[in-house]
């Protein structure tokens, strides 16, 4: 379910923060860190609420689409949705 998500936000270069992303695939914040390991551009559109930013990456290990001012996600039924609505569109695609 991780790599779904990262997916998503890729695509949609939305942020969700690690509260949405635990609420999405069950247990609490901090066990999503691992699940996101190593750090990489690709996991860094999940972030810490409070600062809207990956927490730990440097510079090189986040995308360089995401910004402060990129959409953000911060609660789990929010993420759902933007999941299902990526899912349909893709679904969509020839």
């Amino acid at each position: 379910m991780i790599e779904t998500i990262l997916d998503c936000l890729n695509e949609t270069h939305t942020r969700a923060t690690y509260s949405a992303v635990a609420a999405v695939i069950g247990g609490g914040p901090r066990n999503v860190s691992p699940l996101l390991a190593p750090r990489r551009p690709r996991a860094s559109w999940v972030v810490n609420a409070r600062t809207g930013m990956p927490t730990g990456y440097t510079a090189a290990q986040m995308d360089p689409e995401l910004t402060p001012q990129t959409p953000l996600v911060r609660t789990g039924d929010d993420l759902k949705v933007l999941l299902q609505k990526w899912q349909r569109q893709r679904a969509r695609r020839p």
